[in-house]
């Protein structure tokens, strides 16, 4: 029979960084009362009291609130383009051409005497005439 005996070294492989090396080896166990025999004894009771302890569970709650997205479909209305109309009143205009009529109208002469002689180029306002117009 034998018995394991462990040991544990750290070694630093890099400055700040321990490994742990463990050896173990086996050791040789002498047992005492060799070439003893069992013999059945008579049974015996014995009233104990042991002494248990059990940890009773405290529940500690914290709330953390967590984001959850998901896509949600929703019922819109959809807009479709539906034509409409309208009576919109508009002048419309057209030429029409007629007979020619004979119409009486009023003819007016206007003479003004100047009695400066006419040089050539020039042209007679009534605002710059000496005389006042003659009407007939």
């Amino acid at each position: 029979v034998y018995e394991s005996s462990c040991t544990t070294k750290y070694v630093e492989k890099q400055p700040g960084k321990f490994v742990g090396d463990t050896g173990c080896e086996k050791l040789p166990v002498e047992i005492c009362g060799a070439g003893c025999t069992y013999e059945e004894g008579a049974e015996e009771c014995h009233d104990k009291v042991i002494a248990s302890l059990v940890d009773v569970p405290e529940e500690i709650c914290d709330l953390n609130p967590q984001k959850t997205c998901r896509f949600v479909t929703k019922l819109v209305p959809k807009l479709k383009p539906e034509h409409q109309c309208t009576i919109v009143p508009q002048e419309v205009c057209n030429l029409k051409f007629s007979q020619p009529q004979q119409v009486p109208k009023p003819l007016q002469t206007r003479w003004c005497l100047d009695p400066t002689p006419a040089t050539p180029g020039e042209s007679y306002d009534e605002n710059n005439a000496l005389g006042s117009p003659i009407r007939a």
